[in-house]
């Protein structure tokens, strides 16, 4: 099985227990939202606590196919992850699993730096190639994206650029 790692990280002018409350609560997923080759994902409701490692829920798509979600460690304001598997769909063949994980350290000054990492599990050759040949530049530029919005939602400008 082939793994591929995607890394960003950010500077954010604002106290870790604010950008860590706000990126968790956020929708991680949306960096996949509107890919050509991805099946559109319908965002679900969460009617319970998703704090606690070992919380699972489904993910559907429109076209009926499903994903599990699995929040994997929590540590309030240092870390957590959460791992995507168990893809009913065929578009989803050679891809085993994925796992992002977000960590958070005080920078001093109220500031913060906030790491992500997304690992993805390949488990065909063909997917390790149209991976990285067509999702892993647009997935980058996505996650990288996503922290520097973030950060300017979090403080006026950030502190450092994506890395």
């Amino acid at each position: 099985m082939k793994t591929r790692k995607l890394h960003s990280s950010i500077i954010i002018a604002a106290p870790r227990r604010d950008v860590f409350q706000h990126i968790f609560a956020y929708d991680l997923l949306k960096i996949f939202e509107k890919l050509w080759y991805l099946p559109v994902f319908l965002h679900p409701i969460f009617e319970r606590d998703y704090s606690v490692p070992g919380c699972e829920r489904t993910i559907y798509f429109e076209d009926f196919n499903t994903i599990k979600q699995r929040l994997i460690t929590y540590v309030d304001q240092e870390s957590f992850s959460v791992l995507l598997t168990g893809f009913t769909s065929k578009k989803f063949a050679g891809l085993d699993s994925i796992i992002y994980q977000f960590t958070f350290t005080d920078f001093g000054n109220d500031k913060t730096t906030l790491r992500c990492e997304y690992t993805f599990f390949i488990s065909t050759v063909l997917w390790d190639i149209l991976f990285r040949h067509f999702a892993q530049r647009v997935l980058q530029e996505r996650i990288s994206a996503f922290l520097v919005s973030n950060a300017k939602r979090l403080a006026r400008t950030p502190v450092g650029e994506t890395v």
